[in-house]
């Protein structure tokens, strides 16, 4: 794979769900990892639009 993929994950979320997605982005040759405080597997979307613009450019 060589596009880059952000792994977003939420900081409420249990500590599994958290380690897999540092997991999945560290396997990744381009992946990034990116943790939304406070939120859990179903995010705000107000809070992902932000990064998701970010991330694009």
């Amino acid at each position: 794979m060589t596009e880059r993929v952000l792994v977003v994950d939420g900081g409420a979320s249990p500590a599994g769900v958290r380690e897999a997605a540092h997991a999945v982005a560290a396997a990744l040759p381009r992946g990034r990892h990116r943790t939304l405080t406070g939120q859990t597997r179903e995010v705000a979307t107000h809070v992902l639009a932000p990064m998701l613009t970010g991330a694009a450019s």
